[in-house]
């Protein structure tokens, strides 16, 4: 491993990330919506991933990737992983992994009032911002470290 120490870009390369990030998270969306008309389908009729992916004509891997950006965007959260850790103490409600009804009514309330699920939705990812950066996690990580090793 050789000694050389890196520098930081001269430029901060976010907000071209987060740019790059909104457009490909707002197809997605308008996708689901005008595409696949997913929130009517889940509204007539609560449905599992797998029929969902069927219903809408989805492979696994795209169907993930779409539901996995409604998740990011904040419309929907699951009690799955680390998702109860990121969402604790912030007013966003999580839905029971694989309970389609609840699902189904949470999409519906988010419908019903968009403003208000894309107000959650940033304090959401103001709270994420602000307590799981790079930094603080590396912190956690060395100090878990260091109080094993004391």
């Amino acid at each position: 491993m050789s000694d050389v120490s890196l520098t930081p870009p001269a430029t901060d390369p976010t907000p071209i990330f987060e740019f790059f990030r909104g457009s490909s998270a707002t197809e997605l969306l308008t996708a689901a919506v005008v595409e696949f008309d997913l929130f009517r389908r889940l509204a007539e009729q609560p449905l599992s991933f797998d029929d969902l992916r069927a219903e809408i004509s989805l492979q696994r891997r795209p169907a993930v990737v779409l539901l996995t950006v409604l998740r990011a965007m904040g419309l929907i959260t699951t009690d799955v992983g680390g998702i109860p850790e990121i969402t604790d103490g912030t007013d966003t409600p999580l839905i029971a992994s694989g309970n389609v009804p609840e699902l189904t009514e949470a999409l519906l309330r988010d419908l019903a009032d968009p403003s208000e699920a894309f107000a959650r939705a940033g304090r959401l990812r103001s709270h994420v911002a602000d307590n799981f950066t790079v930094d603080r996690m590396t912190r956690d990580v060395v100090d878990l470290y260091r109080s094993v090793l004391v």
